[in-house]
């Protein structure tokens, strides 16, 4: 994840992203959903990056489940080319 906080241009906060990352390895998928919403709604792009990542690793986890399908749809929407190159790069069906 550290890659994450470089590219967000925040490379102190890749402590303490790190941190965060290790607690939700194993949280319940609803509140990793409640977890992710809130910054993919910002349009920040260090916020989106965030949540990006944490959509594309805990989504498949779920199936794609609910309303872990709609944070890619909304992510693709996000007003940074690099937030959509993470969400769009994972596949949530197969086709």
């Amino acid at each position: 994840m550290s890659e994450l906080a470089v590219r967000a241009g925040r490379p102190a906060a890749q402590g303490s992203l790190r941190a965060v990352l290790d607690e939700l390895e194993d949280g319940d998928p609803e509140t990793l959903l409640l977890v992710v919403a809130r910054p993919a709604g910002t349009g920040d792009p260090a916020e989106g990056l965030l949540a990006a990542e944490l959509t594309v690793a805990y989504g498949p986890r779920t199936g794609w489940a609910g309303p872990w399908r709609t944070q890619p749809r909304m992510l693709r929407q996000h007003s940074s080319d690099d937030v959509r190159d993470v969400v769009c790069a994972e596949a949530t069906a197969e086709e």
